[in-house]
């Protein structure tokens, strides 16, 4: 299994096929490094890694986002995955729609 990114989009979506709600999202479009990724911040607010590898927050402040970026949720066991869009506005996640399911 590849690495990824965890994401918290600041919004609580549904699947747009039929409202399950949709809660856990990642990524492979960032950094991958386990990271957890908050709308609103510039900067990962954590990593989901063992204390002995973990990078201090000093040190995750040197990985950020790309301009636009796809998330996916598995959450919903009928259609998945969900993508949504994120966009980022000088280097801050601002922004994330919800794509609709194909």
């Amino acid at each position: 299994m590849g690495m990824f990114d965890w994401y918290k989009p600041a919004t609580q979506y549904g699947c747009p096929a039929c409202g399950i709600p949709l809660k856990d999202w990642q990524g492979k479009d960032g950094p991958c490094g386990l990271f957890v990724w908050q709308e609103g911040e510039k900067y990962p607010v954590d990593q989901l890694v063992d204390d002995e590898v973990r990078l201090s927050v000093e040190e995750r402040r040197r990985w950020m986002l790309p301009p636009r970026f796809l998330i996916y949720s598995y959450d919903c066991p009928h259609h998945n995955p969900i993508q949504a869009l994120g966009i980022t506005q000088d280097g801050v996640w601002s922004s994330t729609s919800l794509q609709p399911f194909q």
